[in-house]
């Protein structure tokens, strides 16, 4: 087995509660939970933290709590959202380890030294997503400014559930072309069905959702996963 390989439980979570659910779902089978956070802009509805004013965020912003399993996971945060740099000295208060921003949100007339200055300072790796709608110029263009890339494999971002789109494949092959060092993610629809043919075009992190958090037993759902590689 490629030791290379993650697979990775993504949550989405609605509220704080929703939040402390799913992370016990999925504690103890993976040292690492991708959290998604959506802004109702960016995407049609918005999420833990972006929702109703919530004080459990206040209290982790301010360092009075820390998040919830914060001693057995790392968490990378993928911002679905509009405005991203606004957003992201908060997120690195909650504890992120990675930080994933979507291409198109990204202005590199005004975003350049941000991204720079995420990259220099250490704090965080910066991985950045590309919709499925977006070329592979979009992702040319931006790969200086990544210590990894995430190709999003549905159409409708923000919900779990949604049928693994093979158009992806033609960008993981080509960046495994261009580029074979860079890391490459795949994120929605990955299924024991699915991964095989996302690995063999050069994908080798793979952020799971519905599949895991649907299961029965999560451990199993990763362990299919992985074993259908």
């Amino acid at each position: 087995m490629d030791e290379s390989i993650e697979i990775i439980p993504a949550i989405i979570p609605k509220y704080f509660k929703d939040l402390e659910t799913k992370l016990e779902i999925v504690k103890g089978v993976s040292d690492t939970v991708h959290v998604d956070i959506c802004d109702g802009l960016f995407t049609q509805e918005s999420t833990w933290p972006l929702g109703k004013p919530d004080m459990n965020y206040e209290e982790i912003l301010n360092e009075e709590r820390g998040m919830p399993f914060w001693e057995d996971f790392d968490f990378e945060f993928h911002l679905m959202v509009k405005n991203p740099f606004a957003l992201i000295p908060d997120i690195i208060k909650l504890g992120a380890s990675k930080i994933i921003i979507h291409a198109e949100t990204i202005d590199l007339d005004e975003d350049r030294l941000l991204l720079d200055q995420l990259r220099t300072e250490g704090l965080v790796q910066v991985g950045i997503a590309f919709k499925l709608q977006t070329g592979v110029e979009r992702v040319q263009e931006l790969l200086p400014y990544a210590d990894f890339i995430m190709f999003v494999a549905i159409e409708h971002l923000g919900f779990q559930g949604q049928k693994f789109d093979e158009r992806v494949l033609a960008k993981i092959k080509w960046l495994k072309t261009e580029l074979p060092s860079m890391p490459i993610a795949i994120d929605g629809g990955v299924t024991p069905e699915s991964i095989g043919d996302a690995y063999d075009a050069g994908a080798t992190r793979f952020v799971v959702g519905s599949y895991i958090l649907n299961s029965v037993s999560p451990v199993d759902a990763i362990r299919e996963v992985k074993d259908s590689i």
